[in-house]
């Protein structure tokens, strides 16, 4: 899985670096500038998408995968497999922050564990730019609940 992701995301990266910078900053009139200045190009640039995707394998294991480029790390795709939760967004750091001070664990009970995901979106809510609407998605690889205030799920509709 984390191959074909990570194939994906970088293919779409160099296409939108080949339009966006190359052409751009780096060919003029069918001059290309050094290779160190576009390898520097390269390591700076970020499409400025940041997406988490979940997934399960063959065997049932869940498997939690964050897309995009995060301050100096290179890396476009990474596993958070160590703490097993992960954030995107303007109110990520805050989010993040809360899931360690509520010292969040990948073998806490599943109640306990959606309460401080709930707690950590008021959080990152506490951003000027982030909305106060809330969506959980509680998966397992034989079915999901969704959360949301209304707690409306769009298969179902409301319960």
């Amino acid at each position: 899985m984390w191959h074909a992701l990570n194939r994906s995301i970088t293919g779409i990266m160099g296409e939108k670096f080949q339009w966006h910078v190359l052409h751009v900053k780096h060919a003029v009139a069918g001059i290309v500038d050094s290779t160190e200045n576009i390898l520097k190009s390269w390591s700076e640039y970020n499409i400025g998408a940041h997406l988490l995707v979940g997934a399960f394998d063959d065997e049932g294991q869940s498997l939690l995968y964050s897309l995009g480029r995060y301050l100096d790390d290179l890396r476009v795709v990474t596993f958070p497999q160590f703490q097993g939760y992960s954030a995107t967004g303007e109110g990520s750091s805050n989010a993040l922050t809360w899931l360690d001070y509520r010292g969040q664990r990948i073998d806490m009970p599943i109640p306990q564990s959606l309460y401080h995901a709930f707690e950590a979106s008021k959080m990152a809510a506490m951003v000027p730019s982030v909305n106060d609407e809330i969506e959980l998605v509680y998966a397992t690889a034989s079915g999901h609940e969704y959360f949301t205030r209304v707690r409306q799920d769009p298969k179902l509709g409301s319960r």
